[in-house]
């Protein structure tokens, strides 16, 4: 093998590093170009997110200014009429009832043999109006009898019954009232 005789010497590089920019004189004026571009592109990055910054800022204090000031932007409810007041205070009324109680009232008058058939409450006179069915006339009294006993109804009234003679079961329908006490 013959040996190679290698020269790791500065100069050799430099000559060499020389002679390359001989050849091409633009590459320095390139170089040059390239970083006063790169340096005008980091400026106006560094401007557009100052705007932006202020931008964001000015909108954050608008909101927290429409925030704390709503009062004065928010226009008034226009107003409803009194009838149409008075029926969503009455319905509100009507949903707002001591269900549970009256529920409660009338399972404790619960006799064998008797039948709810419909249970309408009215908010206003406080009295529940309500039809039931039942096998004969002597349980029909007993129930009215058991629901006036009840410390949750103050009168009992028995409006109307009607009985079917000609029906195999022969069952009796009546409808009462019940006066519910004040609480």
């Amino acid at each position: 093998m013959k040996p190679l005789a290698i020269d790791f010497s500065r100069t050799t590089n430099l000559s060499a590093h020389n002679q390359w920019q001989r050849k091409h004189p633009l590459l320095r004026l390139t170089w040059l170009l390239a970083a006063l571009a790169l340096i005008l592109a980091l400026g106006q990055l560094w401007q557009s997110q100052q705007r932006s910054h202020a931008l964001d800022q000015a909108l954050q204090a608008k909101m927290q200014a429409a925030f704390f000031h709503s009062d004065k932007a928010t226009p008034s409810t226009p107003k409803l009429p009194p009838a149409q007041i008075k029926a969503i205070n009455d319905a509100v009324h009507q949903l707002n009832l001591p269900w549970v109680d009256w529920f409660a009232a009338f399972e404790q008058a619960t006799q064998p043999g008797v039948s709810l058939l419909s249970i309408v409450p009215n908010a206003q006179s406080r009295a529940v109006n309500a039809s039931a069915e039942c096998d004969d006339v002597q349980t029909m009294l007993t129930y009215i009898e058991a629901l006036r006993a009840s410390r949750f109804f103050t009168d009992v009234q028995l409006r109307k019954h009607r009985s079917d003679e000609s029906a195999v079961d022969g069952r009796v329908q009546f409808d009462f009232v019940a006066q519910v006490a004040q609480p």
